[in-house]
């Protein structure tokens, strides 16, 4: 049965590829005729032609470039209305990047960046993206041919389209390596994004954003270069941007510049940055989350003062709860791996022991007792305050519910068992059993025992 379910539907597929097939190769062959070319085109045969560019079957999409070129070179009405109809971009991205720059295709498509006709530009800031973004090489064979410039310059017509692609050119160039993102950087394109960066329209901030970030990330020097093109406090805001892809690239940005300096770091925090990345976690799905998250760990990892700044906006709550809900093993690990960040580098008792509770996951409770052993062995003060505050019968409860007392359990020579005994270290014995789990029936037997041992002599003497 399933066999001859299997053969009806592989039956369907194989007529429909053939027909396709025998469409395009009709086409190629009609449009040799010039008797049958005005029919063709007032038949709208070039929109049938388009998406078999994009065939996954490669004579498909052979014969409907075959016939494309042959309506194309019958008039300069046809060739215009190609272009109108935004095939050139199907037909570059047929092809192999390498055979387009070998065959020196670079040079006509950069002087369709010169052309008066706004839709070419753009077909052809579309191409050299394309080109540009598979790798180094053919990204350095597009700066080579010139095309930084004449991008710079699309970017400044009036045309959003155009714009948009040519921002995105220059994000597929600069993506690669430091020497390319110095290149884009070198034609003043920082200038203009920095403008840009206040556009209302959501698909051109995707583009301005992703291509700071390109350049960003790379080195401090460049991340400071976009910093003082004045982003901030813009770039907060879009974090709030109706467009899920606005948002994200905004972050992304962000965590680029976060990553590379405490200096840095120390102007997202001043900016304002960390409560505006909490709410942007807080808001965002899957791992749109995640270049936040990132961007709170490189912040604290570079000091006590960092990190410090990072728990006053009380991310934990947010990031806990994340670690809860989540069952992605690469997108926990990134969160173990920020929430640890945050907890080693803050000496600040009060921030760190609301995560010290049961219901707080192992991996981030053990970075949690091994920073509270090394902040409070040598302050009184802060001895004291870790009882009053109840942290050290969680502690005693703790263990007792996650240490064994058998010597043969791994547990009970593990790392946190180790530190949990050197916190106890720093207390008197009496303190630690009396906030011990159980102390409290244990008192209540002595009393018990004292009172039925008082009533005997009692009555012994009567």
């Amino acid at each position: 049965m399933m066999q001859a379910i299997s053969r009806i539907v592989s039956n369907t597929l194989e007529k429909y590829h053939k027909e396709r097939l025998s469409f395009a190769q009709t086409i190629a062959d009609l449009a040799k005729k010039e008797t049958y070319i005005s029919a063709l085109q007032s038949q709208d045969a070039l929109s049938l032609l388009r998406p078999l560019l994009l065939d996954n079957i490669p004579a498909i999409q052979q014969s409907a470039a075959l016939a494309i070129g042959r309506l194309a070179n019958y008039s300069e009405e046809l060739a215009e209305e190609v272009v109108d109809s935004d095939i050139l971009p199907h037909l570059i991205f047929s092809l192999q990047p390498n055979y387009v720059v070998n065959s020196g295709a670079l040079i006509t498509l950069i002087q369709c960046l010169e052309e008066f006709d706004p839709d070419v530009k753009e077909s052809a800031a579309w191409a050299l993206g394309y080109i540009a973004k598979h790798n180094e090489e053919l990204a350095k064979a597009v700066v080579n041919a010139g095309a930084l410039p004449l991008l710079i310059l699309c970017i400044q017509e009036p045309e959003l389209s155009l714009r948009k692609t040519a921002i995105s050119a220059l994000s597929d160039i600069a993506k690669h390596s430091t020497e390319l993102a110095h290149e884009v950087v070198d034609v003043n394109s920082l200038y203009f994004l920095a403008q840009l960066i206040h556009d209302s329209d959501p698909k051109l901030l995707r583009q301005v954003c992703s291509c700071l970030c390109q350049i960003a990330k790379h080195n401090k020097l460049l991340a400071e270069k976009v910093v003082e093109r004045n982003i901030f406090p813009r770039v907060l805001h879009i974090l709030k941007n109706k467009d899920e892809y606005v948002r994200k690239n905004a972050a992304s940005l962000l965590c680029e510049i976060s990553k590379h300096s405490s200096e840095l770091a120390q102007i997202i925090v001043n900016a304002g940055g960390i409560p505006a990345i909490i709410d942007y976690i807080d808001n965002s799905k899957g791992s749109a989350k995640l270049p936040g998250i990132m961007t709170l760990g490189y912040i604290s990892v570079f000091s006590d003062t960092l990190a410090f700044s990072v728990l006053l906006s009380k991310p934990t709550p947010v990031l806990m709860n994340i670690l809860t809900d989540n069952d992605k093993k690469d997108e926990n690990t990134l969160l173990n791996k920020t929430i640890k960040w945050i907890i080693e580098n803050t000496l600040d008792l009060k921030s760190i022991t609301p995560l010290l509770s049961l219901n707080t996951p192992l991996s981030i409770l053990k970075p949690t007792i091994e920073q509270i052993k090394k902040i409070i062995p040598n302050d009184v003060m802060l001895r004291r305050e870790f009882v009053t505050s109840g942290s050290l019968k969680i502690l005693q409860e703790i263990a007792q519910k996650f240490i064994s007392k058998n010597p043969g359990d791994p547990t009970y020579h593990s790392s946190m068992a180790e530190n949990i005994m050197l916190i106890n270290k720093c207390y008197p014995e009496e303190i630690i059993q009396y906030y011990s789990p159980g102390y409290s029936e244990i008192l209540l037997s002595r009393m018990e025992n004292n009172q039925q041992q008082s009533c005997t002599i009692n009555s012994q003497s009567n």
